[in-house]
């Protein structure tokens, strides 16, 4: 099935952007999804893309784009904020990501099947992310607040099946975070926060049950 998208022009905390949204085209994939989407649009100024709710499975392109073409997200040199959350992403590992990782501001990827925070170290202008509603998070190994950008100065980390915060310990991504959303995890002692001293920044906490 063809996908089929829409763009429209819209303000946004004060900045004069473009955000697109698009209907899955039934493959899970972000390749067609995204260039239907853009069509319409002047792709060199979109700031914005939404694409929540399209059942992606991943991120890197899934119609035989050549590497050496720089992916999907190519033709969006002006991209900031990209909102893949309510999908079915298990990791964010891309080499999409990675080649907006020098321009890419905000990352929401909520209420998705995340395995793992692999791959977001790799966004080295990242101020803003949202991985909350993501439980198997904290049933992986491989989860390290080590490997988040210093960078980072929003995150939410919300509903994700937490019970300790040692990695904020010595994360260096900590040390700039101004706001911190944890609620509804499984803190059992007060003694579980203390690791978040290292969060010399931190204006605003939320551990909401």
């Amino acid at each position: 099935a063809r996908a089929r998208g829409r763009v429209r022009r819209r303000h946004s905390h004060g900045v004069d952007g473009e955000r697109a949204g698009a209907m899955s085209d039934g493959r899970g994939g972000v390749s067609a999804l995204v260039r239907a989407a853009v069509a319409s649009a002047d792709a060199s100024s979109l700031k914005v893309l939404d694409l929540s709710f399209n059942a992606l499975v991943s991120l890197d392109d899934d119609d035989g784009t050549p590497v050496a073409s720089g992916g999907v997200f190519a033709s969006l040199p002006a991209l900031e904020d990209l909102r893949v959350g309510d999908n079915k992403l298990t990791t964010l590992q891309s080499r999409n990501l990675e080649r907006v990782g020098d321009r890419l501001r905000s990352l929401r990827a909520q209420n998705n099947a995340l395995e793992s925070l692999t791959g977001v170290e790799k966004l080295r202008a990242l101020e803003t992310l949202r991985v909350d509603g993501n439980p198997s998070l904290s049933a992986s190994p491989r989860v390290t607040f080590a490997s988040l950008p210093s960078s980072l100065t929003s995150l939410n980390l919300s509903r994700c099946a937490l019970t300790s915060l040692d990695g904020f310990r010595d994360a260096a991504a900590a040390r700039r975070l101004e706001e911190l959303r944890l609620d509804g995890n499984f803190f059992a002692s007060p003694s579980v926060f203390e690791p978040l001293k290292n969060c010399q920044r931190l204006g605003e906490l939320h551990v909401a049950g």
